[in-house]
């Protein structure tokens, strides 16, 4: 039984299907993939998602850009049958290939920026989120 659903934006394959393979070996949750904005945004129209992990740079936006229209655009509250309509918010891994400095802060209605992961730590981050 998958008690998690976890959308991944990341237009590198290999990082991407590498991560849901791991995510997944777990056994506790279901990912999706999404190669760039449109896609991103078509899938969080269309499911509810426990978490999203996002590249810093996906083709056509940053992940800065794609959070707020992710925010802006998702016509549904995401939150309803999750949260039980709680007020509680998606959260959203920022990911990086260098360090980044993006405010936990970040104004979101849906969305929740958590954490900014640099991607030599990606390894460790699923083993420790992850691992039953």
């Amino acid at each position: 039984m998958f008690n998690r659903r976890i959308l991944i934006i990341d237009h590198h394959d290999e990082t991407s299907e590498a991560m849901k393979f791991i995510i997944e070996s777990y056994g506790e949750s279901l990912c999706d993939i999404a190669c760039d904005a449109v896609e991103a945004l078509n899938a969080l129209r269309t499911k509810e998602y426990h978490l999203v992990m996002i590249d810093k740079m996906i083709p056509g936006l940053n992940g800065a850009k794609v959070l707020e229209q992710m925010d802006q655009l998702v016509d549904y509250d995401p939150l309803e049958e999750l949260n039980f309509k709680q007020g509680k918010t998606v959260p959203v891994v920022l990911m990086s290939k260098e360090d980044t400095h993006i405010s936990p802060q970040f104004p979101l209605k849906h969305f929740e920026l958590v954490s900014t992961l640099n991607k030599s730590d990606l390894e460790y981050f699923l083993s420790t989120n992850f691992a039953n």
